[in-house]
């Protein structure tokens, strides 16, 4: 028997060598095909959630993420774009964001949400965000459909009402 996490890294493995290959043609140099199929405003909410949220975790993990961003998108129970699943939550008169009072707590936790873009890490996000963003049609939901995540050492109210699907990481 496989366990659901060897099962997982190996359906990811071989998603992201398709998704490699077929980003390889689409940001070559010789075309800027990828500029004519990524929303930038998408690409910088999904590279920033990957970032905030699991930027300390493995590939496998940044890809869990990205991928229940998708799955709130194709969702009729949360926005229908990556930025509004991204910025959900409740907001102020003037659109600031309340405090702990969204979906992906970096970004109501009242700190700067600007990423270091000079580090190694912004630069994976972004990697991650467009090939996920390119391979949404096709690439296999490997997380099952799942719309919600935690890290294992916060206890989210909502967390009893939901199966879990898998552990990546941190996240359950």
């Amino acid at each position: 028997r496989i366990d659901t996490s060897k099962r997982l890294l190996a359906i990811v493995v071989v998603s992201v060598a398709i998704g490699v290959a077929v980003l390889s043609f689409l940001l070559s140099p010789s075309t800027k095909a990828a500029q004519n199929y990524i929303n930038l405003d998408d690409l910088d909410c999904m590279a920033k959630n990957i970032y905030f949220e699991a930027r300390n975790e493995a590939t496998v993990g940044q890809l869990a993420v990205a991928q229940t961003v998708i799955n709130r998108v194709n969702s009729s129970r949360f926005p229908n774009s990556i930025c509004g699943v991204v910025y959900q939550g409740l907001h102020t008169k003037n659109g600031f964001p309340l405090k702990d009072r969204c979906q992906f707590s970096w970004y109501c936790d009242g700190r700067d949400d600007e990423p270091r873009k000079d580090s190694r890490s912004w630069r994976k996000s972004v990697e991650i965000a467009q090939m996920m963003i390119l391979s949404k049609d096709w690439m296999p939901d490997v997380i099952d459909g799942a719309t919600f995540y935690h890290a294992d050492y916060v206890n989210p109210r909502w967390s009893q009402e939901k199966r879990m699907v898998v552990r990546i990481g941190s996240h359950l």
